[in-house]
């Protein structure tokens, strides 16, 4: 959910991806930001780079494999 909001997705654009309601991705968004203490879209995905990073990484590798 996180890698599509920052491909700059809008929340229905997520929910409709991910064939979930708009107010499910709302609900989990707001879930991780109380979580992380983001206060807003900006801060959560500043909070999510170092993890979305090691993702690309683990990623590269198994590109790497094949």
């Amino acid at each position: 959910m996180l890698d599509r909001m920052a491909d700059g997705l809008t929340y229905d654009a997520i929910a409709q991806h991910m064939a979930l309601s708009r107010h499910t991705v709302d609900t989990y968004i707001r879930r991780i930001r109380a979580k992380t203490g983001a206060r807003n879209r900006m801060q959560l995905l500043l909070c999510a780079l170092p993890l979305m990073a090691g993702s690309l990484t683990a990623e590269s590798e198994l590109a790497r494999r094949d």
